[in-house]
This record gives C-alpha cells, sequence and structure tokens, in this order.
C-alpha cells in the first residue's frame, strides 16, 4: 500500500499540473470573450470564432470541418437563413475548438468553461497516461475518504 505521505506528494503535483492547464486553458479562452452586442447571432459567433480566435479563412474551415465552403459562407451570412445541421454544428465546433453552446449563444465563453468538472476533464485530456492513471487513482482515493 502506498503511504500518505507518497500520496499526498502525488496529490500535490497532480494539483500543480492541473492548475497550470488551467491557467494556460483560461488565458487562451478568456481573450476570446466576445462583446455583449456581438451576441445576438449564430452567424456573428460563428465568424468570430473563425476570423477572430482562430484567424482561419472560410476555405480553411471549410476543409477542417469537411464541410463545403460555401455552406460556410451561408452560415456566416446574417441576413440568410441556411443554419447548419446537427452533424455540421459539430463539426464546425471542433474545427473551431470551441463548444457548440458558445456558437448557439447559450454561453459567452467561446471554451465552456462553465463548471470546474469541465475544466477538469479539459485539463486531464493533455495528461500524459501514466498522469492520468494517477489522477484517477488519486480522486477516487479522495472520493473513498468522503464517504
Amino acid at each position: 500500500m502506498v503511504s500518505y505521505a507518497i500520496l499526498t506528494c502525488r496529490f500535490r503535483m497532480l494539483m500543480l499540473i492541473l492548475h497550470d492547464l488551467s491557467i494556460m486553458s483560461s488565458h487562451i479562452c478568456r481573450k476570446g470573450y466576445m462583446e455583449k452586442s456581438e451576441l445576438n447571432s449564430f452567424a456573428r459567433r460563428l465568424r468570430y470564432a473563425r476570423e477572430e480566435l482562430r484567424k482561419l479563412k472560410q476555405s480553411e474551415l471549410a476543409e477542417k470541418a469537411n464541410i463545403p465552403a460555401t455552406s460556410i459562407s451561408h452560415f456566416e451570412n446574417e441576413e440568410g437563413k441556411r443554419k447548419p445541421s446537427f452533424d455540421n454544428l459539430q463539426s464546425l465546433a471542433k474545427a473551431l475548438d470551441v463548444t457548440t453552446d458558445f456558437l448557439l449563444g447559450r454561453t459567452d465563453d467561446p471554451c465552456g468553461n462553465t463548471a470546474l468538472d469541465e475544466q477538469l476533464y479539459r485539463d486531464v485530456k493533455n495528461l500524459s497516461e501514466a498522469d492520468k492513471a494517477m489522477a484517477e487513482a488519486l480522486i477516487k482515493q479522495l472520493a473513498e475518504r468522503r464517504q
């Protein structure tokens, strides 16, 4: 069995890693917040994410999302009536590395950092397999202590 001191040391190391990743992710996402006046349409959000956050041309986004460039143009047209299908919405969000909630106007944060568990999920995705196993073991032990 692993000693308490070793677990404490591992936990502190994990928390430092998660904290550093959280700061990096938070910094990247926070500079992506939109002004309130820009928040009113899917077309504006899509264009904002493409141009301002990811610095992509419509053709580049189309290639990344595997959607015709003409569709991107139609989606970004505020006067138009075309909206993406659910599959296209997911493809656009993935290609732009934003949440579908951001594109749909449900949150103002492109990265969707609305809850601690979502942030931790994003942070853990960037860990090595060994660190993920360590994090899982620590979280299980912490959860067991609460019971």
